[in-house]
């Protein structure tokens, strides 16, 4: 390269070997440019017509002037005595006598940088890969516990193997390592509490054990808002492994290095895709590199086809058994099990997640007795967390320090889920933020705190149901914000929460689990003032039986439907999925958790809940119109019987009210 012609290029290059302007400057090795320059037969005129340097200078560099009488510079005394020059020089050099920097310079970080990342290096930075071992649990709150000491075997389901409807059954197999997943790329899919963050921790902590790769396990709420390369390359630097661009490319292609991302639900819907789509381009670059993401179902995430899905599996009720051995002690473990051998099917049911199995052991510690369904699981688990630290067992009482009375703290904590899911969402709010919330809420409640920035660390000390950790809270479960806000909802005056529920009909997506627990925990107000404005909207469009004014195929043409086609069927929710779709047929659409069907196929059956993607370019539009009318027309008669069943709950509340 000349340093004229090619001086941007040159600049580019050394952007991504050097690491800062620190190494703009570099000591060389004059034998190495000699010996280089004899090899390739060139003559220092020809190496200055080919470089743009001019030939005395090359002839200076070639003596070394103060090279030690020519022994080898290998101290950082005798380095940083040494005349230096120019990188930009040395590497047209470099490149005009086919050799790297570092053959002819001395660039101290790339004389010491890790060539591979073999055993050793890995057993090395064990303590560092290691970390990831410690966590803090519903049932021990207040101290850190290894993983590996409670943690239990954690099965998997192959999504791509279910079918187009995802109700075709599949074995599920036990996952131990990431060796253990057929895919170099995947994600991890499950709802709240199954264990998505526990399992890609023990996937990090075996592969660091058995030494097989290097495991960067991240949580992606916590991820900088820079590139993804730089925050790997960032986290490689601190622990020594390579400081230059270059070094980086070559350990991630070697496949050496697994990537775990936890949480993508937990990023804004904008990072998410910046996020996914740098995540993409790093597969592509390093197609043997093991990448693993776990996820809610309806982030959107099944859209990248690149990541093979895997969903975890629900436990049975042998699986429930062998967790509350985990978590309870062996008296209580025995009384657990043997209520559970005689429970409601109903309740056998819901034990499909270990998050449950560890509240059910803190529900019996409370009550001596497990609850009976899925909300009773959250309704008194605030009680039960101030009892259980306020009684001599737990060990020394903790004093309420903002005074309030239990019930009036638990209301104020619901307010503080509402605001900060109002707020916030699923980003952690910092705890002054929280403080402030906390002196709004008291005021509208007729709170008396001592003081109330109190209410948030009470909550953390004597509940641990939110956790600080530098300077921002996070709730232990993003469910737990969702049932806690429901609650408030529930406890408002009738004008306060009608107004919330009309909010809702401009936009319920953020708040869909939260008027999942509003279900069961105000079900009244919600049928009356949310549930039957949408149902008379979608009925009176006619949006659910749009597509079966179709008489001919020549009417539903490919423009219609832009680029694909979603239909949504199945619970409420997916209803007002349907209507936007079918009623508006929205580009943009592009909502979570469809599996994906290829007309000439068997028609999926749905299951509630579940959700088709439809293929618009394979699309025979006679079956499909057939299909859709059968599915649209049993919707149509669903929400026509729930919306009758609104109508007489609306004149029932009405007649109580007017007497």
């Amino acid at each position: 390269m000349h340093i004229d012609r090619d001086y941007e290029e040159i600049q580019k290059a050394l952007d991504e070997i050097l690491p800062s302007d620190r190494y703009r400057r570099l000591a060389w090795k004059p034998e190495a440019l000699r010996d280089r320059r004899d090899k390739q037969g060139l003559t220092q005129l020809q190496l200055s017509e080919m470089t743009g340097i001019l030939q005395p200078k090359i002839s200076e560099a070639e003596r070394g002037l103060a090279s030690s009488k020519g022994r080898k510079r290998k101290s950082a005394d005798e380095i940083e005595r040494t005349p230096r020059m120019d990188a930009t020089l040395l590497y047209a050099l470099a490149t005009a006598l086919g050799c790297k920097l570092q053959d002819i310079a001395v660039v101290p970080f790339l004389e010491n940088e890790v060539a591979t990342i073999t055993s050793e290096v890995i057993r090395q930075l064990q303590p560092q890969l290691l970390v990831v071992d410690q966590i803090h649990t519903l049932v021990r709150p207040n101290e850190k516990t290894s993983l590996r000491s409670i943690y239990y075997r954690t099965a998997l389901q192959d999504r791509s193997a279910q079918g187009a409807s995802g109700s075709k059954r599949t074995e599920s197999f036990v996952a131990d390592t990431l060796h253990d997943l057929s895919a170099k790329a995947c994600v991890i899919l499950g709802t709240a509490g199954q264990g998505k963050s526990v399992f890609l921790r023990y996937l990090a902590i075996q592969e660091a054990i058995k030494e097989q790769s290097l495991p960067l396990f991240f949580e992606l709420r916590r991820l900088p808002k820079r590139p993804l390369v730089e925050v790997i390359h960032s986290r490689l630097q601190h622990w020594g492994l390579c400081e230059s661009r270059q070094q980086l490319k070559e350990l991630l292609r070697e496949g050496h290095i697994s990537l775990l991302f936890d949480a993508i639900d937990e990023l804004a819907a904008a990072r998410r895709g910046e996020f996914l789509t740098e995540l993409a381009d790093l597969r592509e670059a390093n197609p043997t590199m093991r990448i693993v993401v776990t996820s809610r179902p309806d982030s959107g995430i099944l859209a990248c086809d690149w990541l093979h899905p895997y969903s975890i599996a629900p436990l049975n009720l042998n699986d429930v058994r062998a967790l509350v051995r985990i978590y309870a002690s062996p008296e209580e473990a025995e009384q657990i099990t043997a209520q559970l051998d005689t429970a409601n099917r109903m309740l056998v049911n819901l034990l499909t997640a270990p998050i449950f199995a560890a509240l059910l052991v803190i529900k019996y510690q409370y009550s001596h007795t497990i609850p009976h369904d899925l909300t009773a699981y959250y309704r008194d688990l605030f009680d039960a967390l101030v009892r259980r630290h306020n009684t001599a067992e737990a060990g020394p009482r903790r004093e309420i320090r903002s005074e309030l009375l239990p019930f009036d703290l638990e209301s104020a904590f619901q307010a503080i889920c509402f605001a900060v899911h109002a707020q916030f969402g699923d980003r952690p709010p910092h705890i002054r933020q929280v403080q402030e919330l906390s002196v709004k809420i008291s005021e509208a409640l007729q709170l008396k705190p001592r003081s109330p920035s109190l209410i948030v660390h009470d909550v953390i000390d004597i509940t641990s149901l939110i956790v600080e950790e530098a300077g921002y809270c996070f709730f232990i479960h993003k469910s737990v914000r969702e049932y806690y806000a429901a609650a408030h909802i529930a406890r408002l005056p009738d004008p306060v929460a009608q107004a919330f529920y009309q909010r809702m009909a401009g936009g319920w997506r953020s708040w869909e689990y939260v008027l999942q627990f509003l279900e069961q925990l105000d079900p009244v107000r919600m049928a009356v003032c949310f549930e039957l404005t949408e149902l008379e909207t979608i009925l009176k469009t006619g949006a659910l039986s749009f597509l079966m004014q179709f008489q001919s195929i020549s009417i539903l043409k490919v423009d219609q439907i832009q680029e694909q086609l979603y239909i949504g069927t199945g619970s409420f929710y997916s209803t007002r999925h349907l209507k936007i779709v079918v009623g508006g047929l929205r580009p943009d659409f592009v909502q979570q958790g469809f599996t994906h069907w290829c007309p000439g196929q068997p028609y999926p059956q749905l299951q509630p809940g579940e959700r088709v993607r439809i293929d618009r370019t394979k699309i025979d539009y006679a079956k499909l119109l057939e299909w859709l009318g059968d599915n649209v027309a049993t919707r149509y008669a669903t929400c026509q019987k729930r919306l009758n069943q609104c109508r007489r709950l609306a004149t029932s509340k009405a007649v109580i009210q007017n007497q």
